[in-house]
């Protein structure tokens, strides 16, 4: 997997092609292995199943991050139906953030849930319909950034005198203000 290569490089660089001529020839050797390891791969439901089964096993609560799904309407769409719900009726899935939903403001084109002109596009409409019918908290996260001194405990982003994954999603709103966390209720 490769996350993030420009912000934050990894230790093992070297061990898997180094810098080379392009400059970023431990990606491209990421992305081929993966290829030959991987010729065929999908991410299927039982795939995910799988992985959050695994994740089960260390008895900790599983919060989703940077959820995009792409595609034209109808793909996104169908796989939104076919992938969130199985996420957020995991029982040990906590949360959800949904990462960048405003076209032009995404990283990748197609995985945005509004259009620059503010309307919704079909997935976003059926993902309110089908949160409406489960109980959750919504929260819309907005760039803030609290001074040191308002801190009680050094990490306690969200002031609830516990450090746990939601500081992490409130330390990131403050670097991307298009968070939404889904989060549901206990």
């Amino acid at each position: 997997m490769v996350n993030e290569p420009i912000n934050s490089k990894p230790l093992y660089i070297d061990a898997i092609g180094g810098k080379g001529d392009t400059g970023w020839d431990w990606v491209i050797w990421s992305f081929e292995q993966a290829r030959i390891h991987f010729p065929k791969s999908r991410l299927t439901t039982a795939t995910m199943l799988t992985v959050l089964d695994m994740l089960a096993e260390t008895g900790l609560p599983i919060y989703i991050s940077e959820l995009d799904i792409t595609g034209d309407d109808a793909t996104q769409l169908a796989r939104y139906k076919e992938k969130f719900p199985i996420l957020y009726e995991y029982s040990l899935v906590k949360g959800i953030m949904l990462w960048e939903w405003i076209k032009g403001q995404t990283w990748q084109a197609g995985t945005e849930l509004i259009t620059k002109d503010g309307e919704e596009r079909p997935a976003l409409t059926w993902l309110r319909k089908y949160l409406s019918q489960v109980e959750t908290t919504l929260t819309v996260t907005a760039a803030t950034t609290p001074t040191p001194t308002e801190l009680k405990l050094s990490g306690d982003a969200n002031y609830d005198n516990v450090i746990n994954m939601l500081d992490v999603i409130v330390i990131a709103g403050n670097f991307n203000d298009q968070l939404i966390f889904i989060k549901k209720k206990t």
